[in-house]
């Protein structure tokens, strides 16, 4: 199986900050950074941007 750099890093990340990781749940979709560290009071932004999200 192929891994891109950018997935090596997500999962480097992972690690290190100790988050839970699920290959099928996490990976294949975006979810903005203030969601994933807890944010609670966010606008439509988020989502905006997470459409939008970032390819490698």
């Amino acid at each position: 199986m192929y891994f891109s750099y950018c997935f090596l890093l997500l999962l480097q990340l992972l690690v290190q900050l100790k988050l839970p990781f699920n290959l099928q749940n996490n990976i294949w979709y975006y979810r903005a950074p203030e969601l994933i560290f807890g944010a609670t009071k966010y606008t439509t932004a988020i989502n905006i941007c997470s459409r939008y999200r970032f390819r490698c």
